[in-house]
């Protein structure tokens, strides 16, 4: 057991060493001051934004030519005398403002969405070497690791001038996200046979995923033996949840904080002061709650779900485990106490609240983890986490007080 301690940690102290190294690489979050800032210097040097902006140009010079052929002649004149060439200019842009700023606004929309493709496209071509670049640096489930593959790839990409810029990939986290949607997206989407004879042709891509699970089984075991969150003591700690009155008011303070309740609070009470008295009376304030609620639905438990990484699930999936493993009884409140703890400390959780209690904790555990697992009717067909399958298993199986092998 010491012995295997002692080798995680050098491969942790290995893998900081390397961080360490590339923490002035030069990528595009050392570089830019935000990924807008980064993403709009991608646009405008990409090459299909200036097909698009030479399109764009060609059309508004014919557009004038044509307008000031057709504005020629006696119409032009009028009880003052003739127009001038300015004035001539001026009402055709108040005559065609809007027609002007439509085509405007549907090339700018047009060029963002022709960049998007022509990005994909272009990343779809080098999926080889992509998975060659994985191989080379096996990054774990730390975004750190991955700063590695993106500096490396975005080299490749404008050395080769596969890529108008140096800035291909933003930092680890979008190179990780380019890999989820890609590589570990194949993984998940095919089956049988045709994913052996698809692995043939393709080895590379076989190669980066068995190196990629690699990484997250090590990182597993390491969260497995090390326990953070058994020393977590949640004696004094209390969940919103154990009465309905601070579960209530929790709830309400999170709803608060969203921009979207406070622009649902102006309009309950324009509508208030504007509806008829009868019809405001009973329509305003069940708009209100219809739009907070649908808010809190969607907004508020997807922005949960999110907000965890992969080594946040883990965690969390080997805190399942052990705590039903301790006790035969109901465990879920002491698993929401220590997730609340450790997401705060992690920074995850603006608040030391993340779930309201047990049940909460629970009901996140089946939306969320069990129903990707395939056994279930409702496994989603994209599977956003497809490396933690199975510590999703070894969770439900501990869930249902079997014994884990």
């Amino acid at each position: 057991m010491e012995g295997r301690k002692s080798e995680d940690e050098k491969n942790e102290a290995a893998l900081a060493c390397d961080v360490f190294e590339f923490s002035n690489a030069k990528l595009p979050k050392n570089v830019f001051r935000s990924s807008f800032t980064w993403y709009c210097y991608e646009v405008i040097n990409s090459s299909a934004f200036h097909i698009w902006l030479l399109l764009c140009l060609t059309l508004i010079v014919g557009w004038k030519v044509f307008s000031g052929i057709g504005g020629r002649g006696p119409s032009d004149s009028n009880m003052d005398g003739p127009q001038t060439k300015h004035k001539r200019n001026t009402g055709f842009l108040r005559r065609h403002s809007t027609i002007v700023i439509l085509v405007i606004s549907l090339a700018v929309s047009f060029s963002w969405e022709a960049f998007k493709m022509y990005r994909e496209r272009t990343f779809g071509k080098q999926i080889t070497q992509f998975a060659k670049e994985i191989i080379k640096s096996a990054p774990s489930t730390d975004m750190e690791s991955w700063d590695r593959v993106a500096a490396d790839f975005n080299s490749y990409m404008y050395e080769n001038k596969l890529w108008n810029t140096e800035y291909f990939f933003f930092d680890g986290s979008s190179c990780h996200v380019a890999f989820r949607r890609t590589l570990l997206w194949i993984f998940s989407r095919i089956d049988g046979d045709y994913k052996i004879k698809y692995f043939r042709k393709h080895p590379y891509i076989e190669e980066a995923l068995k190196v990629y699970f690699a990484e997250v089984d090590r990182k597993w075991n390491l969260i497995t033996s090390q326990q953070l969150l058994s020393n977590i003591s949640v004696g004094n700690i209390k969940l919103p949840g154990q009465s309905c009155r601070s579960k209530l008011f929790h709830t309400f303070k999170k709803v608060m904080k969203q921009r979207f309740s406070q622009v649902a609070t102006v309009i309950f009470f324009v509508m208030s002061i504007r509806s008829p008295r009868n019809l405001g009376f009973f329509f305003t304030p069940a708009l209100f709650v219809v739009l907070v609620c649908s808010q809190e639905w969607f907004s508020f438990e997807m922005n949960r779900s999110c907000s965890m990484k992969v080594e946040h699930r883990m965690q969390f999936l080997s805190t399942i485990i052990s705590e039903h493993q301790k006790s035969d009884v109901n465990c879920w409140d002491q698993i929401a106490k220590k997730m609340n703890v450790y997401l705060f400390e992690q920074k995850v959780s603006g608040s030391d609240v993340f779930f309201l209690d047990g049940a909460d904790c629970e009901r996140f555990f089946e939306r969320n983890f069990l129903r990707y697992l395939p056994s279930r009717k409702s496994s989603h067909p994209d599977l956003p986490i497809a490396e933690l399958l199975p510590y999703i298993r070894k969770a439900d199986i501990a869930c249902a007080g079997k014994q884990l092998i």
